[in-house]
């Protein structure tokens, strides 16, 4: 998620006040952490300082450590929710949602980047890198993949995926605003987009159009393409095998006698934030995403 998907007015105004219903005390608990405060904020309508003041009251460390008992094995719901809040959350806020002590998160946190996983990229793979691309720095990626750098930017590469630009603007300060923009559509590209768009996916047309898929998605938005029904039957079928099994991984980018593809589209909309610096943990300190 992120600050595109927030469509709730921004004036204080808006603001709701007093008790916490149920319903916002189950938004908080499930999204907290795993976006910026003020996002998360608008969703709820509540200011800022109130959402992190129920909050603490929510993943109070005493409370928790009653209701949960004696920390042992990860669960998997605890992994999920932790990959979520990587590259977002400060490790001591990690530590007091899962309930958990900072050297215990710390720890798994290693554990999960020193252990990278092997072989071809299931569908879930895919699909979570297609999710955290691009609002999360790719020493965040690799605990939520558990993948290498590498493998993850030939992935990125392969998809036409690129980093958000709210993101790098962010990361990078002003400056980079005019460095992460893509080229100005042409014509040309604009009336070959409408010719080809109802019969390509968006994958095969960002590699022949040399952009990324979100930036082919924004633009036929902005010029109401619609895919063709054929090609709506065709994914519908897809997606039902990748369910039932059928073509549910994606071969390894990185694999022997392969050749990962250039990160063309990456590259044209900024530069890749490097890797945390030698003695700093992943997830102590990582910068907000808005995601």
């Amino acid at each position: 998620m992120s600050d595109e998907n927030d469509d709730f007015p921004k004036g204080r105004s808006q603001e709701r006040r007093g008790r916490w219903s149920r319903a916002e005390l189950y938004r908080l608990k499930q999204l907290f952490g795993t976006c910026d405060d003020g996002v998360l904020a608008r969703r709820l309508r509540r200011s800022e300082a109130s959402v992190r003041r129920m909050a603490e009251v929510v993943f109070d460390p005493n409370r928790s450590a009653k209701r949960r008992g004696p920390k042992q094995e990860w669960a998997p719901e605890e992994l999920e929710r932790l990959r979520k809040c990587v590259g977002v959350s400060q490790l001591p806020r990690i530590a007091m949602i899962l309930g958990r002590t900072p050297e215990d998160v710390r720890a798994k946190l290693e554990e999960l980047a020193n252990h990278p996983k092997r072989g071809d990229w299931s569908h879930d793979e895919v699909k979570a890198l297609k999710t955290y691309y691009g609002w999360r720095h790719d020493h965040a990626l690799v605990v939520i993949l558990q993948r290498t750098v590498e493998e993850i930017r030939a992935a990125a590469a392969q998809h036409r995926l690129s980093k958000d630009k709210a993101f790098l603007r962010r990361e990078a300060g002003e400056s980079v605003r005019s460095a992460s923009r893509m080229p100005r559509w042409t014509p040309e590209q604009e009336k070959q987009l409408v010719e080809l768009y109802p019969n390509l996916s968006n994958l095969q047309l960002a590699t022949q159009l040399g952009r990324s898929v979100k930036s082919i998605m924004s633009k036929a938005n902005e010029l109401k393409l619609k895919k063709s029904k054929e090609l709506r039957e065709a994914v519908g079928r897809r997606n039902v095998g990748v369910r039932y099994g059928r073509g549910s991984t994606m071969p390894n980018p990185l694999a022997a006698g392969t050749t990962a593809p250039k990160p063309t589209a990456i590259a044209a909309e900024g530069a890749l934030p490097a890797a945390p610096p030698p003695g700093r943990s992943i997830g102590d300190g990582d910068t907000p995403d808005g995601n």
